[in-house]
This record gives structure tokens, C-alpha cells and sequence, in this order.
């Protein structure tokens, strides 16, 4: 029997395609299979290394992607990454010589996927006009914001695209974590899901974005500090480096420390303004915040020094003046049952990136930041008191 030449293809995929044989008949409608890829195409890319602006505007196929300039098409990413060298997800206005994951994400080094398969040479004929060009197909959005070297175990992308990859999205997953291992950032893509397009969630996306308040119940954060800190310290014997380093190595936190410092910690669980713990000015109604637990999870040896686990349930993440280094997003929950079926079936893969390569990083380059910060905030205990005098 003559096998179908769209089998394996979405249900939604292949409405679309008799659709458009429908509505453009057959003779327009043309079928063309690459690399077991089935697109509809009105016209093909001319076989020269040029392309005007005018045919990017336009419907064409290009090796296995149909690029439309009237759909879009949504795609769910579960992404996991060292937050070192970063600047936080989305592209700055400001010059910086940070890089994002955006930026990452639609580096020429993923071209090929995220955009229209063109060739290298074409790429690199195609100049700063067409690239622009090819740059407004594409648009990432995400409901939670990394800031500034922070790390993340789980963190959910939308991307949406005027190009479609109708089949074969384990070869694309697996083409993009090439690409991005030969780069200089360690990041991973743990899953991908294509949106259907008369689901829901495409809807809610097409009306509100990834905005937070509408599809984010809560997210969780750990945060990971010397357990050294967490208890009483003469003043002056913290403000010897040597003394200090010396004494984190001995200092394991006993039951006592630990309770008292967990107690201090549920002080945060609250809804509350909490400017005064941060470096912002006039920030009021963006600092409100609603903290659900404030807890010390494990406690950790690294090279003789012991660390606390601090986990943060929140519905934000602004705790901007400590060091970001030992900050990382561990998951999210949503209030679409969709994404959270998505991003839990692979939640093994990310508490596998976590341990491998977050919390060894976070071990390795946090202690200095954070004992500079601890010996730069030694008058800072009134802060503590006023918030103790609030509760």
C-alpha cells in the first residue's frame, strides 16, 4: 500500500493544508516533501543566492519551512540555563556588554532554525535590510524575567514565528542544543511544543501575551548562601577577610541557628512593601510583593564550606541587592493546565541540568560576591529590626 505523504503530520496541520488546496486548488496549492517534511507552497525560493524584500513579504517554501506572512505560529520552549554573562531574557534598549537570551536564542548561529532555512551564503549576502527584515518574523516572550546573571532550572518561552515547522520537531530540538553548545553560554532546550492554533492557549496568547498576572500562579526560587551568614558574627571578625574565610570552613549551623534563622526568614511571608530590602528608588506599587514560604531547604558541604539552600515561593522576584550569583529560578507554575502538563513531562531533564551544572556553578563562583556583600551590609541589622517592629 502507497504510504500517505502526510502521515505522522498534526491533525491541525493537515485542516490546514486541505484548506488551502480548497480555497487555492491543486495546480497552486503544490506539494512538496524535503527531508520528510510536508509543506504547501504558492512559490518557491529562486534557485539565486538573492532575495528582495519584496519576496520576503511574500509566501514562499523554503527546505521544509512554509513562511507566511499571514499566520503566525506558537511554540512552547522549557529552557534551562547558567545565567553567567547573561543580562536577564529580553533584548535591553541600553548598551551593555551583557548579552540576553534573546539575543542568544536569534544569534546568526540559530538562523537557520528559528527563521527560513537559508543558506550560509545567502545569509551572509543578505545585508543589514533583509536581516531586519527576517528579524520582525520572529518575537520570544516569557512570564518570568530573569535579572542580571541570575540562573534558571526551568524558565518557559513563547516564541512565535511566521515560519512553520510542521514536522519533525525532535531533529529541530536537537539541531538548536548543537548549535547553542558551540556557543560561549551554557544553556539547554529541554522540550518543544508546538501551539494548535485553535486551542486556547493560542487564543489567550494572541489576546494578552505571556503577561504574568494572567498565567502565572506562583514561582519558586532557591537561593543558595554560606550558612555562615545565617549567624551571629562579631562585627570585626567579619571584617577580616582571612578570619572570615577561616571561620566558614569550621562553621557547620547547629539545629538552634537554624530554627532562629528560619523564624527570621517566615518574617518575609507576607504581602508587603519591600523597598527597603531593595536598591530602587520610587518603586512602591512595583515592590509589593506576596512571599508564600521562606524556608531553608538542605544544607550543603562544598569544599568544606557549608551552604544553605534558602527556597523562595513568590509571586515576583525582586530581591535585587544581594548578589545574583547564588540566585536561580528552579520552576513555575502556571494557571493553564497545558503548560504545566508541558513543562512537568520533562521535569526529570531539568532538575538534571540543576544539579549538573546550576548548583555546581553556584558553588564555584557565588562565595566571593556574597562575602563582599556580607562584609559591605554589616550595619544593615536596623533594617532587620524595622522589619521585625512591622510584623
Amino acid at each position: 500500500m502507497e504510504q500517505r505523504k502526510d502521515e505522522g503530520m498534526d491533525p491541525w496541520l493537515r485542516n490546514e493544508v486541505e484548506a488551502r488546496k480548497a480555497e487555492e486548488g491543486p495546480e497552486k496549492a503544490k506539494e512538496i516533501h524535503h527531508d520528510n517534511i510536508l509543506v504547501i507552497s504558492q512559490k518557491r525560493i529562486p534557485d539565486t543566492d538573492t532575495l528582495t524584500s519584496q519576496q520576503l513579504g511574500t509566501e514562499v517554501e523554503s527546505n521544509g519551512y512554509f513562511i507566511s506572512e499571514r499566520h503566525q505560529h506558537k511554540y512552547l520552549l522549557n529552557i534551562a540555563f547558567v545565567g553567567e554573562g547573561f543580562h536577564g531574557m529580553q533584548k535591553n534598549t541600553k548598551t551593555t556588554v551583557q548579552s540576553t537570551l534573546e539575543d542568544v536564542l536569534s544569534s546568526n548561529t540559530c538562523y537557520a532554525l528559528f527563521y527560513p532555512r537559508l543558506s550560509d551564503k545567502l545569509m551572509m549576502a543578505m545585508g543589514a535590510a533583509l536581516k531586519q527584515n527576517l528579524e520582525d518574523w520572529i518575537g520570544f516572550g516569557t512570564s518570568s524575567r530573569t535579572d542580571k546573571g541570575v540562573h534558571a532550572a526551568q524558565l518557559l518561552v513563547v516564541v512565535t514565528m511566521k515560519s512553520i515547522y510542521p514536522n519533525g520537531l525532535r531533529l529541530f530540538l536537537e539541531e538548536l542544543n548543537r548549535r547553542l553548545k558551540n556557543g560561549q553560554h551554557l544553556i539547554r532546550v529541554i522540550d518543544i511544543l508546538a501551539v494548535r492554533p485553535e486551542s486556547k492557549l493560542n487564543g489567550d496568547l494572541e489576546n494578552r501575551a505571556i503577561h504574568f498576572p494572567c498565567f502565572v500562579d506562583s514561582r519558586v526560587y532557591r537561593y543558595i548562601i554560606p550558612s555562615f551568614a545565617l549567624a551571629h558574627q562579631e562585627k570585626e571578625q567579619a571584617r577580616n577577610e582571612n578570619k572570615m574565610k577561616w571561620e566558614m570552613e569550621r562553621f557547620r549551623l547547629s539545629s538552634e541557628q537554624q530554627h532562629r534563622a528560619e523564624s527570621v526568614l517566615q518574617a518575609f511571608q507576607r504581602t508587603a512593601d519591600f523597598e527597603a530590602f531593595t536598591d530602587i528608588k520610587d518603586c512602591k506599587a512595583k515592590m509589593m510583593r506576596e512571599v508564600r514560604s521562606f524556608v531553608i531547604k538542605t544544607l550543603e558541604i562544598y569544599k568544606k564550606i557549608q551552604f544553605a539552600v534558602i527556597e523562595i515561593e513568590e509571586k515576583v522576584s525582586n530581591f535585587r541587592i544581594a548578589p545574583a550569583e547564588g540566585l536561580f529560578l528552579k520552576r513555575q507554575n502556571y494557571k493553564h493546565k497545558l503548560i504545566n502538563d508541558f513543562l512537568n513531562k520533562c521535569s526529570e531533564q531539568n532538575l538534571q541540568f540543576e544539579e549538573q551544572h546550576i548548583v555546581p556553578h553556584v558553588f564555584r563562583h557565588s562565595l566571593d560576591p556574597f562575602m563582599n556583600f556580607f562584609q559591605d551590609t554589616l550595619n544593615d541589622a536596623d533594617v532587620i529590626n524595622r522589619l521585625r517592629r512591622r510584623c
